[in-house]
């Protein structure tokens, strides 16, 4: 077992989902097995997204902890929701959230006294990003024994298994094509993800090909198959993988189904800040549009719902390209050519736009007017 480090990278709070609590809007969504070091290395992958971890149950300076070999992580919650306290190890699950990234009048926080929790461990009112990651648990059993290997087992519990050489059954997903995992090994140009029921590893050291098959890492159609896969397990910085010997096609039999969560959505998404601003006069010719919302938000349901045009003119605005760039939730859109002088531009941004959780956001129109150059 590898040695823990003395410094957290970040704090992980547990809070109990109470189940007489209402769910105004859910949305149904993968659940990911996961690993405690995963979650805190990983927050921007995992955020908002229900997670499932193996950990053990700890206390410390009146703190209820969950651990792995290489990370540790705080359970907070009622008294009577920590029912699998005494127990060794835990399989917990629920929803994992990086607070800094949420707003504190969030109504699915409310149920949680996440402010004080900050306060308590952070020393303010309201986290950063990155600095206090919360499980909103919805369930926590006693974890099973590891009888014998599986794709899910050695996801959940790769200490268990580094070093040694499995074997496991799972759906052939490309390179990441679905985003079951956050980051690659980048071991080769063909490394692959196999996925089984709610857990996926990466594939290394064998491309995805035999004697009567050879599967192509960047083609979703193919994407059907399964294989099974035999291959020493590597654990690094919260991502697992195996270290193929061999890869085949995988016999017809009984197959884990992915695990689907129904989840609460979050309020819907609002633009918080345009550049240029509503009614902005004299703007560049040059001028980029950029575009702040107030949550994470789902890149591909901008799709056709952005329409510019100038207003009390027939002329088409130029050609231009639309980027999203989540780190600071801004969409930023930039025109092949300068834009006409004196022109008034007017953006419809159309309903149906969502944040990441699916949230659909209203209809939104900027319009401002261009200077002289």
């Amino acid at each position: 077992m590898r040695r823990r480090p003395t410094v957290v990278p970040a704090l992980l709070a547990l809070a109990w989902l109470a189940a007489s609590a209402p769910v105004a809007l859910a949305q149904a969504t993968l659940q990911k097995a996961a690993t405690v070091e995963a979650l805190v290395a990983f927050p921007d992958f995992f955020h908002d997204e229900p997670v499932i971890v193996r950990a053990a149950i700890a206390f410390d300076h009146d703190t209820t902890w969950l651990e792995d070999s290489e990370a540790r992580v705080v359970w907070a919650g009622a008294a009577g929701a920590v029912g699998a306290v005494g127990e060794a190890i835990v399989e917990a699950s629920g929803t994992f959230w990086d607070v800094g990234r949420l707003d504190a009048d969030d109504p699915r926080l409310a149920r949680y006294d996440l402010a004080r929790v900050a306060q308590t461990l952070l020393g303010k009112p309201w986290p950063g990003r990155g600095e206090l990651l919360v499980l909103a648990a919805g369930r926590s059993v006693p974890a099973p024994p590891q009888i014998a290997p599986t794709l899910r087992t050695v996801a959940l519990d790769p200490d268990r298994y580094v070093g040694h050489s499995v074997s496991v059954t799972g759906r052939f997903r490309g390179r990441n094509l679905y985003g079951d995992l956050p980051q690659s090994p980048a071991q080769s140009l063909f490394d692959f993800v196999v996925h089984a029921g709610d857990a996926a590893l990466w594939v290394t050291g064998r491309e995805p090909r035999g004697d009567d098959f050879a599967l192509n890492v960047d083609f979703r159609p193919e994407t059907s198959r399964w294989l099974d896969v035999t291959g020493r397990v590597r654990y690094a910085s919260g991502l697992v993988w195996l270290e193929a010997s061999r890869v085949g096609l995988a016999k017809a039999e009984a197959r884990p189904e992915p695990v689907i969560i129904e989840r609460p959505r979050g309020p819907a998404p609002e633009v918080v800040f345009s550049a240029p601003v509503q009614d902005d006069i004299d703007v560049d010719r040059a001028t980029r549009i950029r575009l702040q919302f107030s949550r994470d938000m789902d890149n591909a349901s901008f799709g056709d719902r952005i329409h510019l045009a100038y207003l009390g003119a027939d002329t088409p605005v130029p050609a231009f390209t639309v980027e999203y760039r989540a780190g600071n939730r801004v969409l930023e859109i930039r025109f092949a050519e300068p834009l006409p002088p004196f022109a008034t531009v007017r953006l419809d941004l159309a309903a149906g736009f969502a944040a990441a959780d699916g949230a659909l956001g209203e209809p939104w129109q900027l319009t401002f007017s261009l200077g002289a150059s």
